[in-house]
């Protein structure tokens, strides 16, 4: 023997039948139906209000839609929008902001509330007045220069900037190094004022000996 099916409408009408013909409590009839109280007199009374119908499924949706723009202001967007094809969300939206002003001054109206820029957006993406940028790929940044491998000592210098701190004072000090590339041995070391010049370690003066700069091959 198939299974019997039962829709929701089904089940809502034989729980009205129960209630209507007084078979046990409302607790009771609920629990049988597997629903809330709140629920069961829900249903209850749509069915007092409206009969059978009532009890079908309403939808959910909401009965206002507070984000969508008045047809008045959306013509004024778009004819503005034609006019100044550049002008985006923001600006127009600025722009009707004083035209607003002004005519309120003279008529002493209230202003009428403006959309947010993304509902403006929305609204130029419908009617095709918007066209996608074409996305360029990112620039690296500065040059990479291929590194000078080392076999021996002071074959290769590295020049760096290691972070920065404040010293007593309060004065922002940014230490600039030299280390040998083969050894990591630190040939000097020197503070800095954070602008100091703005060329990175070119821009500044690590001293190390004076004799010891014939010896280095090649700096980075």
């Amino acid at each position: 023997m198939p299974w019997t099916e039962r829709s929701l409408m089904n089940e809502r009408m034989i729980f009205v039948a129960a209630c209507l013909a007084g078979e046990g409590t409302m607790s009771a009839r609920c629990a049988h139906a597997g629903i809330s109280r709140k629920t069961g007199h829900k249903w209850l009374a749509r069915y007092h209000a409206e009969g059978a119908v009532g009890l079908r499924e309403l939808s959910s949706a909401r009965h206002t839609q507070s984000h969508l723009i008045a047809p008045s202001m959306a013509d004024r967007l778009l004819l503005r929008r034609r006019v100044r094809p550049s002008w985006g969300p923001r600006k127009l939206l600025a722009r009707l902001s004083l035209d607003d002003a002004a005519a309120c001054a003279a008529s002493g109206l209230a202003a009428p509330s403006l959309p947010a820029a993304s509902t403006v957006g929305d609204l130029l993406r419908r009617h095709d007045l918007t066209h996608k940028r074409r996305r360029l790929p990112p620039k690296p940044f500065g040059t990479k220069a291929a590194l000078t491998a080392a076999d021996a000592p002071n074959q290769s210098w590295a020049m760096d900037f290691k972070g920065w701190f404040r010293t007593g004072d309060g004065v922002r000090c940014e230490p600039l190094t030299i280390t040998d590339g083969f050894s990591r041995y630190l040939l000097g070391v020197s503070g800095h004022a954070a602008d100091h010049g703005g060329g990175g370690a070119g821009g500044a003066d690590c001293r190390v000996p004076a004799a010891w700069h014939a010896v280095g091959t090649s700096v980075r």
